[in-house]
């Protein structure tokens, strides 16, 4: 129902507050939402061999995050982003992050 309704709302332009989104969503409706500044969270995660994050929820749902120094301190923490989405059918999905805070933070509640 709350992705409905935020589909409605980029779909008719956008707003200039992010738009808060589950990591599924983000998933499901990339091409909706790509170039969109969205907030979401999940569990930071990355490859060990290079510097690549993401974060991801419990099914498994995962975005990218760029640049890698955003969240490079909190790895294996729930974190809270704000930034710009992006999707393409050769890189996948990524967050362009603007600001990153420790979900426990109530401060970065939405």
């Amino acid at each position: 129902m709350i992705a409905l309704a935020c589909l409605a709302l980029v779909a008719c332009g956008g707003r200039s507050a992010p738009v808060t989104l589950q990591l599924g969503d983000l998933v499901r409706f990339a091409r909706t939402f790509d170039g969109q500044v969205v907030a979401t969270q999940g569990v930071v995660h990355r490859f060990r061999e290079r510097k690549h994050y993401w974060i991801e929820d419990g099914q498994a749902h995962r975005v990218g995050v760029r640049p890698a120094s955003a969240v490079a301190s909190r790895s294996g923490q729930e974190v809270r982003v704000v930034g710009r989405f992006h999707y393409t059918t050769g890189e996948g999905r990524w967050i362009e992050v603007r600001e990153v805070r420790v979900a426990a933070d109530p401060a970065s509640a939405p």
